[in-house]
């Protein structure tokens, strides 16, 4: 519902008659004028009644007005040095010729006055009496020293162009520069160039000749142009609005907890891996930070593409406490005292943010999730910044680095000079965030954010999972695996307990369990037991391999081995000796009599059971025998039946 109220410049229309309030009377009414200039005068309660009978209509379409900005008048400083000093020199005289105020302008009089004025001071030029008196009737009425200071900036040359001139020029602008080829400027010149001289060839022999602006004032008249209207012709509106965006405050925070900002970034550093001693890549890089005391309080390292699980992991971090994390690092030796439930995460719009895992996670815990605008990560800077310090303190200081770009990397070889680990980029990264970020006055907030969390836990009540357990379980991948008698398989690991058993006991065999797993350990798993409604921790069955072990490491090991295997066997031979014994099978199935058909089957059989077609001990093809189609036993020599094979035929005879 719109407002309004009495103000100069409200307007009211009574039929065709526009009136527009003018100014308030010492009476207290209005006065209010028309197009024509009538005036009339009326108190409020008068025009509210007109307007409540439908007389007058309040025009609304000047209410939504832009706020006027207050502008305050230039000092001295915003002048020149050589303004400045001249304004000074020129007070000097007008203070001592000046009487009570008030100048008294005599020739002969003032001349003298200036001659010893301008000896006092030192000056070997002084001013002519005409200039003393043009300074004063500038310098009277305020007896302000900005008054006296020269315009230098108003000075130059003023080229006025003729009209057909301006008009090929603005087109030239129009159709070579501003657009999405970003031709330089000397391509508009070339054009106007070009335009002039067609003119002038189509103009009388009579005339004058049109003159050609040179590079030096198309470049001088680009440089005026509007610079958003430019970037906007050139890179997009996007761009342009991002650019120039227009930063009028910030987001507030009263408390802690009360919002956490979260995104990914890929770090600048190529990482090996300490077990199989085989380069990881980029690893990217997902941060938790508190708005209110800047404290980071979570992060995930992790060699997939953005996903949930990233973030429920950078989630579960940084709600937990910190120390048993940094009691696996003997380098680090100062507290890292984040932790608790937030109110609020906000986050981006990446698909990642939008999964059903993270909204069901956060409804479970209670958090609120924001999503900032698409592409305008400034919602959200303080994690932003946060990238960018720690890429130029830490990243780009470590052998591997890629640095942020082409240019600045040159002829640096990361692959080559990568020499740190994956347990040791953890290890640097929780060092130097507990030991340098969190210790080092934040300019944001005027204080360290170590300090700042100190502070605001006095203010604070912090909450926590009742059930940590259950928080690892909300974060973990969900899964749908068979229950077997040696348990469950995921991940090419197997997986058993004997509370495991209970429940494939209870259930009996091709019974499908949920399950949770884990991308930072696969040691473990959870598996959920229907019937008591709770989930189970079910370790892995080569436990000594799997404890510890990374799910990312553990699928580098077993490409390995699948490397190493396919070395040592002699592929192409492999394939031709099953070539060859399919052929045989086939033929075999293909013959009508039974004893081929029997034979061919004991093949298909052998097959089928190894899928190689030949069994590990085997060194060759299997000896292919007759077996005997009837039982042995009561049956007299004579009653048996003899076969041969003769050729591809199988005969029988008594």
């Amino acid at each position: 519902m719109k407002r309004f109220s009495f103000r100069i410049g409200l307007k009211f229309h009574t039929g065709e008659q526009t009136w527009t309030v003018v100014r308030r009377l010492l009476s207290g009414s209005l006065q209010l004028e028309a197009k024509d200039g009538e005036l009339v005068a009326a108190s409020e309660s008068e025009v509210l009644e007109s307007c409540s009978s439908g007389a007058w209509q309040v025009d609304t379409s000047g209410m939504d007005e832009p706020i006027i900005e207050v502008r305050v008048p230039r000092d001295l400083l915003s002048f020149s040095a050589a303004a400045q000093a001249k304004a000074a020199r020129r007070q000097k005289y007008l203070n001592r010729v000046m009487v009570n105020g008030d100048l008294t302008f005599n020739f002969v009089t003032l001349r003298q006055q200036l001659a010893e004025i301008a000896k006092e001071i030192g000056d070997p030029s002084p001013p002519s009496p005409m200039s003393i008196y043009r300074w004063y009737r500038r310098h009277k009425n305020s007896r302000s020293i900005v008054d006296l200071a020269d315009r230098d900036e108003n000075k130059g040359r003023r080229v006025k162009w003729p009209a057909e001139v301006m008009a090929v020029i603005q087109q030239a602008i129009e159709t070579v520069y501003l657009n999405r080829q970003k031709h330089p400027g000397i391509a508009v010149h070339d054009e106007v160039q070009r335009k002039l001289l067609q003119l002038h060839k189509a103009r009388p022999e009579d005339a004058d000749e049109l003159q050609i602006p040179s590079k030096v004032t198309i470049h001088r008249y680009l440089r005026r142009l509007d610079r958003y209207s430019v970037d906007a012709a050139r890179l997009g509106k996007r761009a342009a609005d991002h650019n120039y965006r227009a930063v009028l405050g910030m987001q507030k925070t009263e408390r802690l907890l009360e919002r956490w900002e979260m995104d990914h970034t890929p770090l600048d550093l190529i990482v090996f891996d300490e077990v199989s001693h085989l380069p990881h890549g980029r690893p990217w890089l997902t941060v938790a930070i508190d708005k209110y005391s800047r404290m980071i309080v979570g992060i995930y390292i992790g060699f997939g593409n953005p996903s949930a699980y990233s973030v429920l992991q950078c989630l579960r971090q940084a709600i937990l406490p910190k120390q048993g994390l940094l009691d696996q690092f003997n380098e680090i030796t100062l507290p890292w005292p984040a932790r608790g439930i937030p109110e609020m995460i906000v986050l981006d719009n990446g698909m990642e943010f939008h999964s059903a895992s993270l909204v069901k996670a956060c409804q479970e815990l209670n958090i609120q999730i924001q999503f900032c605008p698409a592409k305008q990560p400034e919602y959200k800077g303080a994690v932003e910044r946060f990238f960018r310090t720690i890429s130029q303190d830490l990243v780009h200081r470590l052998p591997g680095t890629t640095f942020s770009n082409i240019r600045q990397r040159g002829d640096y070889e990361s692959e080559k000079t990568a020499a740190i680990g994956f347990r040791t980029l953890h290890a640097l990264i929780y060092k130097w965030i507990v030991e340098v970020y969190h210790q080092q006055v934040h300019r944001g907030i005027g204080m360290s954010p170590a300090r700042k969390w100190e502070m605001g836990e006095c203010e604070r009540i912090i909450e926590y999972p009742a059930h940590p357990d259950q928080l690892r379980v909300i974060t973990g991948h969900a899964a749908d695996r068979t229950l077997f008698r040696y348990g469950v398989e995921i991940n090419g690991l197997k997986y058993n307990s004997s509370a495991l058993q209970t429940i494939y006991r209870r259930v009996g065999e091709r019974h499908k369990v949920s399950l949770k797993f884990y991308e930072d350990d696969v040691g473990h798993i959870h598996v959920f037991d229907a019937a008591e409604k709770s989930y189970l921790q079910v370790p892995a069955i080569n436990l000594e391999y799997a404890a510890g072990l990374t799910l990312r490491q553990h699928e580098m090991i077993c490409a390995k081995l699948r490397e190493e295997a396919k070395d040592y066997m002699d592929l192409p031979m492999l394939l031709a000796k099953k070539h060859e014994l399919q052929g045989m099978i086939d033929t075999a199935i293909r013959d009508k009599k039974m004893g081929l058909r029997k034979k061919g089957s004991h093949l298909l059989h052998r097959n089928t059971a190894y899928p190689d077609g030949i069994s590990p001990g085997d060194s060759a093809m299997p000896d292919i025998r007759c077996v005997p189609l009837l039982p042995l036993e009561g049956l007299d020599d004579g009653a048996l039946p003899h076969f041969s094979v003769s050729g591809n035929k199988l005969r029988g005879h008594d």
